[in-house]
């Protein structure tokens, strides 16, 4: 099955997505956690169904 990996910013921007097959949803979401220090907001889409949006801890100044 192929999925859609969003990479978002603070605002909700896309920054970057990729479109990945992967044998189960728990191997998309391995992939996509490997992008999460980067990224604010991190989605992964089956199709048209949002499975998880993961949001990166805000910054401490």
């Amino acid at each position: 099955m192929n999925y859609s990996i969003r990479y978002l910013n603070e605002r909700g921007v896309t920054e970057r997505s990729e479109f990945l097959p992967f044998e189960t949803d728990a191997a998309a979401g391995d992939h996509a956690q490997g992008d999460k220090d980067r990224h604010f907001i991190v989605e992964i889409w089956k199709g048209d169904s949002l499975l998880t949006r993961t949001f990166r801890d805000a910054p401490k100044n």
